[in-house]
């Protein structure tokens, strides 16, 4: 069993680990107060002894994917086309930590040439300054290395014949070659080499995070007649991570940009109100996205896609002439004419691994965490009054309001009258949630005024 030398280190390291790296990175997470370190660790899915003792073999990866319990929805079943690259995904997600560093081919994730072990630092309770120094420097070192294995082989081994291996990295880099679907020339591996840190601690630190959430947004998706499997996208795009803030200002667990954002939600940080950071509003607004663009696409794998690669992009490349037999083709890396990017070319299969590893937790994670059973149900405010007053009349203190509405981001302003908030309950009935969801999806809400000037947006994540 390890020992660890610095709890409040591993601490930071488990809830302050980027999000999915190969989306986009997420500055680190910001809770609204100081956790409760020992909720956190009392958790067996974000226990230090369960993020870093990965016992996963890789054949057990490779069973989850084909779902053998049938815990998956058909319409999310890992097409062959997919299967590689979903499997590495969800190694990444499962079997690797944040202390582990993967060395691959960005076109073939079947090719891993290394894979860096870190984890004796957390061990040791090196500081985490030092410790990412440390692993930059190894990384570095190694990545040249391969790299000029690569290039030498490319330079000096004739055409179609077979590289002699002296080393023992260079016999590991050529076993790796070994396993690439179809050959490519050395000088174009040489190219493509790329690292990914592992995110197993990132998983671990959402399923809890996402613990009192998970179900009722399900129930959100349900009465959109969505898969709930969808709900995984909020894991994708942020760990669930309800403060999570892009480089471009995507906001929250489900990552709305402002402009988006405005679309569904109530988006005015000047009046103090912020809805991309409600789990579960910006859920609704999800769910509403996504119902769109799946009515428009018709196909799950371009819905899911456009989530993260918006969907004028894909509605333009479907409309010049994408067929159901060349829709994979789509998503082949080494298909040169695919009008999408690496980024989105791997989304869904970043979407299917972690859909499939989150149905499988249980495997992965060891015991899981108990779902809340207490229900919410939204409420609407009824006349102008601050989130201070409100809460006290709704009977709860202020730090359980707020981690109900993070959206509010000034509980003394006054909050407009018509507002929607979401009020926990005692019973356990869902249906409470049903009936007041549908009050709120009917209702007429306030407009604020827009932000003054609003910048011109970025495409990106969700439009």
């Amino acid at each position: 069993m390890m020992k660890f030398g610095s709890l409040f280190a591993l601490a930071n390291l488990i809830l302050g680990s980027a999000a999915f790296a190969a989306v986009e990175p997420v500055a680190p997470w910001k809770p609204h107060r100081q956790p409760d370190w020992s909720t956190v660790f009392n958790d067996q899915v974000a226990a230090p002894t369960t993020v870093f003792e990965t016992s996963v073999a890789k054949n057990r990866v490779q069973e989850v994917l084909t779902d053998p319990d049938n815990r998956v929805d058909q319409a999310f079943k890992v097409p062959r086309p997919l299967i590689h690259v979903s499997r590495f995904w969800a190694r990444v997600y499962s079997q690797w930590t944040s202390q582990e560093t993967v060395i691959y081919d960005s076109h073939h994730p079947e090719v891993i040439y290394d894979v860096l072990d870190h984890r004796e630092l957390v061990m040791k309770g090196v500081p985490v300054g030092k410790r990412e120094r440390v692993i930059q420097a190894a990384l570095q070192t190694r990545l040249n290395q391969v790299r000029q294995i690569l290039k030498k082989w490319a330079d000096t081994v004739p055409a179609g014949q077979k590289p002699i291996a002296k080393t023992a990295l260079e016999r590991r880099v050529l076993s790796a070659l070994s396993l690439s679907t179809h050959s490519h020339s050395l000088a174009q591996s040489w190219e493509r080499v790329r690292v990914q840190r592992g995110l197993r601690d990132s998983v671990a630190r959402g399923l809890t995070l996402s613990n009192q959430y998970l179900r009722k947004m399900e129930e959100v998706f349900r009465e959109f007649d969505l898969p709930v499997e969808l709900t995984r996208i909020s894991l994708v795009e942020s760990s669930f991570n309800p403060e999570a803030v892009s480089r471009l200002g995507a906001v929250g667990a489900w990552q709305f940009l402002e402009a988006s954002g405005r679309e569904f939600m109530t988006v005015d940080p000047r009046r103090g109100i912020d809805e991309r950071k409600s789990p579960l509003k910006s859920a609704v607004a999800a769910a509403k996205l996504l119902a769109r663009n799946h009515k428009r696409l018709g196909s799950w794998p371009l819905t899911v896609t456009s989530y993260h690669h918006g969907l004028r992009g894909i509605w333009k490349a479907k409309r010049e002439g994408w067929k159901s037999d060349r829709l994979w083709s789509e998503f082949d890396f080494c298909n040169k004419d695919s009008s999408m990017g690496w980024a989105s070319q791997n989304y869904y299969a970043e979407f299917l691994a972690l859909s499939h590893v989150v149905a499988y937790q249980d495997i992965f994670f060891g015991n899981t965490p108990v779902p809340s059973t207490k229900s919410v149900i939204f409420s609407v405010v009824p006349a102008r009054q601050s989130a201070l007053f409100f809460a006290k009349k709704s009977g709860l203190s202020i730090n359980e309001f707020m981690k109900f509405n993070p959206d509010i981001l000034n509980t003394k302003q006054l909050l407009p009258a018509g507002f929607w908030v979401v009020l926990p309950v005692e019973s356990t009935d869902e249906d409470l949630l049903r009936k007041s969801l549908r009050r709120y999806l009917n209702a007429d809400r306030p407009r604020l005024s827009l932000l003054s000037n609003p910048q011109k947006q970025k495409s990106h994540r969700v439009n």
